[in-house]
């Protein structure tokens, strides 16, 4: 076998789920982005838990810097230098990292490599503290970088302002559909018990409460079967014995 599977592409393709997506102030500018965790974890998703592995091959140390704390006095409404119990002014260190981290991916009998740069700062009394930080965030941000080449659930979709690959993933909307449905045979198992209009109104009064927790097409797939049970037991016609859902089974 050559290159990913079908599946993965169609993975790849599919638009990102606009639930993980996160936002944050930087420079006076609305940022999005997705979590390092959750790139690893798509990653592991997509590629297979051993099929796919990441290497930092630069860690570059661009600041070291050490200045004075200080914080806001709100009374006199200037800055103020912050001592410690000796009495002596605190000193935090400031620290950046450039990092380049290489991704390999086992496509079939291919090995695809993509590669991403990542930048990284760390601000603390301790000066490890600092170090690790600043490390880490590189790290992380080079990597989401390296990931981010492959399609849209790693990232990709954020790079286009128009955001139009931003939305429900195919995979979303199968597992809500499977989390649904359950709820839905529930809803119509109860209308089906109903003996006169009233009691099937108040069933579908209930079932109607729990509609948001619905995808559209078991909503209308309950409305129908509502309809049926009214016209049977208005003697119009007989209820149709199952009507079909989006998962092919038959409702009862």
């Amino acid at each position: 076998m050559t290159g990913f599977t079908d599946k993965q592409n169609r993975t790849l393709a599919d638009v990102l789920d606009a639930g993980v997506v996160k936002k944050r102030q930087q420079a006076g500018q609305t940022l999005s982005y997705i979590e390092a965790w959750r790139a690893i974890d798509e990653a592991n998703r997509i590629f297979g838990f051993d099929c796919w592995k990441r290497e930092t091959i630069l860690l570059d140390r661009t600041v070291l810097e050490s200045c004075i704390k200080t914080r806001y006095n709100e009374r006199t409404g200037k800055k103020e230098v912050v001592r410690g119990p000796d009495g002596e002014p605190v000193t935090m260190t400031r620290v950046g990292y450039l990092a380049k981290v290489r991704v390999t991916v086992i496509a079939g009998d291919q090995m695809v490599v993509r590669e991403g740069t990542g930048y990284g700062s760390g601000f603390a009394e301790d000066p490890n503290m600092a170090f690790e930080g600043a490390a880490k965030q590189a790290e992380s941000d080079a990597m989401k970088r390296a990931l981010m080449t492959f399609g849209n659930p790693f990232g990709l979709a954020l790079y286009d302002k128009s955001l139009t690959a931003v939305g429900i993933p195919d995979r979303a909307t199968e597992d809500r559909l499977a989390r649904a449905k359950p709820i839905a045979d529930a809803l119509i198992a109860a209308m089906t018990k109903a003996k006169t209009l009233e009691q099937l109104a108040g069933a579908f009064r209930a079932a109607t409460a729990r509609f948001d927790e619905l995808p559209e097409s078991l909503r209308e797939t309950i409305i129908a079967r509502k309809d049926d049970l009214k016209a049977a037991l208005t003697g119009a016609r007989k209820p149709r014995a199952s009507l079909a859902d989006p998962f092919g089974s038959k409702a009862a």
